[in-house]
């Protein structure tokens, strides 16, 4: 790793803050967030560190011991317990909030109450623009970014290529899901109609969320993409893989070796963590705040349509190696015409679309290939990397670009058609 460009880098994000004393930075993996947010803590001060899971505060507590910081005004807190916090009535001096995409709603309101003057700051390496708008609204904005591509192209972390492997879904489940899928268009019509009384609409509700419940289960719990990741697995043996799936059983069915709610295995973990090769199954739990040296290969057997949460599984395998341009190989399974699909491409949606293929049939098409295979009537346009349609829910649309970031600033002649 380039370690002075990334003291450099480093100077440049504390010193921006340190400026303003409020605002969220946005930065890539490896950059060091954590130490960026200790130095910029003045001495004498109450300070309060909250974030989303246990595993954040140990690194905090790791980086600390690193570095020899030692500070007893400091106050470590879970998203969760924020709003006690605020019942007891506590303020700090500074309140530093990590993984500040992970936030909600009532989470944000608990931030701003906890601050005595003000001074808070954010740390993400993945911000959505809806996200960072309603932070926006709430007076704290990004006041630094340092992008993974910027950190990729300057060394710091190590290049990545997406596969999307398409999946026939198999013909008892295509039965269930073309029946649930059916069932849920239908209860969606019936909601829009105006004349529904509020009983109406809550058993309307209640039987569209069940439908919608099934049918995510059926992805979910699929035997097909078990096996084709299984099948993966045994081409990988030599490599080191990190699968991640969104149920702790199909976790268990596909390794051995799992991190997850239900089975922690804490002494495999940490052998894993340094290991040349071998497997890891796991959900959520190691998405972030995990260092995980040597890996090379990222599986994932199923994802949600957040790319905040998907960014945060890419970047668990861009931690530089000792070979120069190892390139971490990541793959997402996906049953091919699905609302799948539509979760893959929103998942994706931030990715550079240069570094995203598409296997369908054995065939590689690229980001382009595909879009234009999908929707052939449909004229495609760029800006700024995304690849997009003129109207259309799952790829970023002119009218985001133009309006999302509460600005209509960006030309339509910068928009360019593929």
């Amino acid at each position: 790793m380039n370690n002075e460009l990334r003291t450099i880098v480093q100077t440049r994000l504390i010193n921006t803050y340190n400026l303003i004393r409020k605002g969220i930075i946005r930065a890539s993996i490896r950059v060091g967030k954590t130490y960026c947010g200790l130095m910029t803590i003045k001495e004498n001060t109450s300070v309060l560190i909250c974030y989303p899971r246990v595993s954040i505060k140990k690194s905090w507590i790791a980086e600390m011991q690193r570095i020899d910081y030692v500070n007893s005004n400091i106050t470590f807190s879970t998203f969760a317990s924020l709003k006690k916090l605020v019942k007891e009535g506590k303020k700090f001096d500074q309140v530093i909030c990590d993984e500040i995409h992970k936030t909600s709603s009532l989470n944000k309101l608990a931030i701003m109450k906890l601050s005595k003057s003000g001074d808070i700051l954010g740390l993400t390496g993945t911000l959505k623009l809806s996200n960072e708008k309603s932070w926006r609204n709430l007076g704290l904005n990004v006041i630094a970014t340092y992008d993974l591509e910027d950190a990729i192209n300057d060394g710091l972390v190590k290049d990545y290529r997406i596969t999307v492997k398409f999946i026939d879904l198999p013909f008892e489940d295509r039965k269930g899901y073309t029946h649930y899928t059916n069932q849920i268009e239908k209860l969606t019509k019936e909601l829009e109609k105006p004349n529904n009384t509020p009983t109406i609409l809550k058993v309307l509700n209640s039987q569209y969320y069940r439908y919608l419940g099934l049918r995510t289960n059926l992805i979910y719990n699929c035997q097909a993409l078990t096996l084709e990741t299984q099948k993966l697995l045994a081409l990988n043996q030599t490599n080191k893989s990190l699968i991640f799936s969104l149920r702790t059983a199909v976790a268990t069915e596909l390794s051995e070796n799992t991190y997850h709610s239900k089975q922690k295995n804490e002494e495999f973990l940490e052998e894993f963590k340094l290991a040349e090769n071998g497997h890891l199954s796991t959900c959520n739990m190691i998405a972030e705040g995990i260092t995980i040296q040597k890996l090379n290969t990222i599986i994932c057997h199923t994802i949600t349509s957040n790319t905040e949460d998907f960014q945060q599984k890419l970047g668990r395998g861009l931690q530089l190696g000792e070979v120069d341009n190892e390139i971490c190989n990541v793959y997402i399974f996906c049953l091919k015409d699905t609302v799948q699909e539509n979760w893959v491409e929103q998942a994706t949606t931030s990715m550079n679309p240069n570094k995203i293929s598409y296997e369908i049939e054995g065939k590689l098409y690229s980001k382009v290939e595909y879009l234009k295979l999908k929707n052939p009537d449909k004229e495609l346009y760029s800006y700024r990397g995304s690849i997009c349609y003129p109207i259309n829910k799952v790829e970023p649309i002119m009218y985001r670009f133009l309006n999302d970031r509460g600005t209509k600033s960006y030309p339509l002649r910068n928009i360019i058609k593929l």
